[in-house]
This record gives C-alpha cells, sequence and structure tokens, in this order.
C-alpha cells in the first residue's frame, strides 16, 4: 500500500478512528452539504440578474464555501418579491 505523509495521513487515522455511527454522520453531512450547494448554484443561475444583490459570479464563489456562502446567498444576496411589487 502506498506510504501517506503528513495531513493526509493524519486525516486518514482521524476517519478510521471514528465509530460507524459517526462515519455514517460525517457522510450525511458531507451529502447535505453538497446539495445545499448545488441548490445554491441552480438558484443564482434561474435568478435573473436583477433579482440578486451584487454580481452572480461573486455570489458563485461564495456559495462554494462551505455552509455559510449558501446561507449568505439565501440569506443576504436574494432580492425578495414582496405582493404588490411589480416584477
Amino acid at each position: 500500500m502506498l506510504e501517506m505523509k503528513g495531513k493526509t495521513a493524519d486525516l486518514v487515522a482521524f476517519y478510521r478512528g471514528l465509530s460507524p455511527a459517526a462515519r455514517v454522520a460525517l457522510w450525511v453531512l458531507l451529502a447535505l452539504e453538497v446539495v445545499l450547494i448545488a441548490a445554491t448554484q441552480r438558484d443564482i443561475q434561474r435568478r435573473p440578474a436583477d433579482r440578486i444583490r451584487g454580481p452572480k459570479m461573486l455570489w458563485r464563489v461564495i456559495a462554494t464555501q462551505n455552509v455559510i456562502g449558501p446561507a449568505a446567498y439565501f440569506g443576504l444576496g436574494r432580492r425578495r418579491h414582496h405582493p404588490g411589487q411589480l416584477t
């Protein structure tokens, strides 16, 4: 087997030290993060630029930052449509 050095070896050792339930929880959280980032990217793609605060490209980059990026986009980046407001 290939020798691993440095941080990779530390991460592998950490993962192997987790209980089976903790491993499942880790994979579930990872999957949720990927889904959240994908939903954010899709919303940015489909939403007109005038309905987003700031440049779309900036929000695309921010949205890739863990859970904080998508939360920032959904909380701050989208302009909300209010009843009675013209589209």
